[in-house]
């Protein structure tokens, strides 16, 4: 579906592999999912480490040189697991994003034009494909001082760097959320 002038806001913009970063920074702190699982992670390695300490005392008044080393090790491997561990997940995260791009495991970013149809569809044209996706797809749309995120799935957005202009961001998105309006006010049906 080729765009066609003039119908729906339309946004061109060129796609880094910053903006990608952003994006998944933005995820790995945001996401529900992985907030989850690092409280999880806390929460395991609490009842670990307390048995772990209980075991290094222990050995250390039997002096027991095998159990210092089994109970330490245990120890700090529940600490790395609960706090240094996501940590470098978040840290590590842009070299490898960086180099998922370099090797061609994920798509280079590049000219991307979003624009919003006659009938609510968001399009979204890429150099080499396109997809569309009905404003009512959109789970979220989630905003920081440099990008829009229009969140599809988990992991998946469609990216919106703010550097083509407040202005023009701001009319795709009433535009889109008119659309989202309308779809919501004609599933909704009221009891006589």
């Amino acid at each position: 579906m080729p765009y066609r002038g003039g119908v729906g806001p339309s946004i061109l913009f060129t796609l880094t592999v910053d903006d990608l970063i952003a994006y998944n920074m933005h995820w790995l702190k945001t996401s529900p999912v992985n907030r989850k699982q690092v409280r999880l992670r806390v929460l395991l390695s609490i009842p670990v480490l307390v048995i772990a300490m209980m075991g290094v005392l222990t050995a250390a008044a039997t002096r027991s040189t095998t159990g210092l080393v089994v109970f330490g090790l245990t120890g700090a491997m529940s600490l790395w697991s609960a706090v240094l561990l996501p940590r470098y997940i978040v840290w590590s995260a842009p070299g490898r994003i960086r180099k998922a791009v370099a090797s061609g495991s994920v798509r280079a970013p590049g000219p991307t034009r979003l624009w919003i149809d006659d009938h609510g569809v968001v399009v979204s044209e890429y150099s080499d494909r396109s997809t569309s996706l009905a404003a009512s797809a959109i789970e979220s749309i989630e905003e920081t001082p440099e990008h829009v995120f229009l969140t599809v799935g988990p992991g998946q957005a469609l990216i919106i760097p703010r550097r083509v202009g407040e202005p023009v961001v701001q009319a795709f998105l009433q535009a889109m959320n008119w659309h989202r309006a309308q779809r919501a006010n004609a599933l909704y049906v009221p009891r006589s």
